[in-house]
């Protein structure tokens, strides 16, 4: 696949897939406006989390008039961009008064193309009892609902490398329709890590993957997980930026009355 041409849809698979999991403690939704990916909560409430604005549109005023748009006035702009033009776009927007928090490469691959590797170590996880082990081991935050768990084919599939009853590490595959899946939550502790567990849980999920027939596996990468993901034959055609918007304030009780 050429990466390039595919940026579009790996944006609406990382939207899908990020709403449903903001969905696991308040509903989100993706709303389109224009060119923009918009994740808000749904209904709106007075602790809204701030909406983010993904997008590859590179005009800065077009960022101020839909996100000023939005009925809770925090919110952030995720630009997607190429590396060999950023600079220059990225120079307008600190013109405009916004501030970068953060940049995370976009991954993405066919897993038919993926390297990879086999280990017994790993496992899909579908024992409600191993589900409540993963949950305990990544601090209550890793939930699955039963429509998750059962179905070979089910949105969320749960991967996790267990030895002796202790985990390890764990990762998990978003489905978005048909247009792909999202990793997410990949995860590895401390004490295992230099060991391939990385490369182990991720080879799991890819063959998965393919076997069910998805097009495209899409992710957002960490500087320590970007190595790994360039191992396993990802391309990174853009960077995704988060940027502030001038005038954000950080107090949600206060704005959002």
């Amino acid at each position: 696949m050429r990466a390039e041409d595919h940026i579009p849809t790996a944006i609406e698979v990382f939207t899908q897939a990020f709403a449903s999991i903001r969905s696991r403690t308040y509903p989100s939704v993706v709303t389109k406006i224009k060119d923009f990916h918009v994740m808000h909560d749904e209904p709106y409430r007075l602790k809204a989390r701030a909406s983010e604005l993904v997008t590859q549109n590179p005009f800065p005023g077009e960022h101020l008039e839909v996100g000023n748009s939005m009925e809770c006035p925090r919110w952030y702009s995720c630009l997607v961009t190429p590396p060999d033009s950023e600079n220059e776009t990225l120079a307008h927007f600190k013109s405009a008064g916004f501030k970068r928090r953060a940049i995370e490469p976009l991954f993405m691959i066919d897993p038919r193309d993926a390297y990879l590797i086999q280990s017994h170590r790993v496992q899909r996880i579908q024992d409600p009892e191993l589900v409540e082990l993963c949950r305990i081991a990544n601090k209550g935050r890793r939930q699955l609902l039963p429509h998750e768990v059962e179905p070979d084919d089910s949105t969320t599939r749960l991967y996790a490398a267990i030895l002796e009853g202790k985990v390890y590490g764990w990762g998990s595959s978003i489905k978005v329709g048909n247009l792909g899946h999202w990793v997410s939550d990949l995860y590895v502790i401390p004490e295992a890590r230099r060991q391939g567990l990385g490369l182990a849980i991720m080879s799991a999920i890819l063959t998965d993957d393919a076997r069910l027939g998805s097009p495209m596996s899409v992710l957002l990468a960490s500087n320590a997980g970007a190595h790994l993901y360039q191992k396993m034959r990802y391309q990174s055609p853009a960077n995704l930026h988060i940027l502030r918007p001038p005038g954000y304030v950080a107090k949600p009780r206060e704005l959002c009355l």
